[in-house]
């Protein structure tokens, strides 16, 4: 960088430092929307370079849209295509609920970031605060040993279909679905959904699923298991985040129905 500024002052005449350099050039902007960005960190792989001129970024924001974009989450989790039909003006922007639009406004409605958990709490429960941890959380041992906790009081988030309606289940990490229970509870037996459709129900990996944050309504039920523990850690939307609440409050926050699917 020191060097193109060097460049620029010997050549054009023109004397920038880091701080002084044009926030916001329309030229520079054109550039990036033709796609000519070899060498241009985080935008210029061929992914990004072939979405550049579908997104056409005019600001700084574009590009922080244009970066979170080219992910796996929202690729694989259908989000690409209704972010650019909205952004076009083709449709108009959806928000999963009246809370949301706030936290979700400058995307439309999309949750293209992780920290949309992270912007949950922020609205409904700002004293709870998301843990990020070096380890992995990715699965009831790894969560409860990074966090120094228990294996049940780890609340994970099974993502089932049952007859034509997809729900999300929360249940202490030592606890097993009891089919006959499900059933009798739901009306049909459970079928767990294969990851890239869990993704594109909740927008979370798997690994990181929980019931917060989710891109649509989906009705989610808690169930008893939970109330063995004072406290439990669900996830927080990646494979090594958690956050800290009371069974009672997870299931206020996501308006959870409790139940007893659980084997004993």
């Amino acid at each position: 960088m020191k060097k193109g500024l060097d460049l620029l002052a010997e050549h054009k005449g023109q004397h920038f430092t880091l701080q002084t350099i044009p926030a916001e050039d329309p030229r520079t902007y054109a550039m990036i929307r033709k796609a000519d960005t070899i060498g241009v960190f985080q935008i210029e792989s061929r992914a990004q370079m072939s979405m550049l001129p579908r997104l056409k970024p005019r600001t700084f924001y574009d590009l922080v849209i244009e970066v979170a974009i080219v992910r796996p989450g929202p690729i694989q989790g259908d989000m690409v295509h209704p972010f650019l039909r909205r952004r076009e003006g083709l449709e108009g922007p959806d928000y999963p609920t009246p809370e949301l639009e706030e936290v979700l406004k400058r995307t439309l409605g999309v949750p293209l970031f992780q920290e949309s958990v992270q912007a949950f709490f922020e609205v409904n429960a700002p004293d709870i605060k998301p843990v990020v941890l070096t380890d992995s959380t990715a699965t009831v041992a790894e969560a409860a040993k990074a966090l120094g906790v228990q294996d049940g009081q780890i609340a994970k988030t099974l993502a089932l279909k049952v007859g034509d309606e997809r729900i999300l289940v929360v249940m202490a990490g030592t606890g097993r679905l009891d089919n006959r229970k499900t059933k009798d509870t739901f009306g049909n037996r459970p079928r767990m959904l294969p990851a890239e459709e869990v993704q594109e129900l909740t927008s979370h990996p798997v690994g990181g699923v929980c019931p917060f944050g989710l891109p649509q309504p989906v009705r989610v039920f808690c169930d008893i298991s939970l109330r063995a523990f004072d406290v439990v850690w669900p996830a927080a939307g990646d494979r090594n985040s958690s956050v800290c609440l009371t069974p009672d409050r997870l299931a206020d926050l996501v308006g959870a129905e409790w139940v007893d699917v659980s084997q004993e």
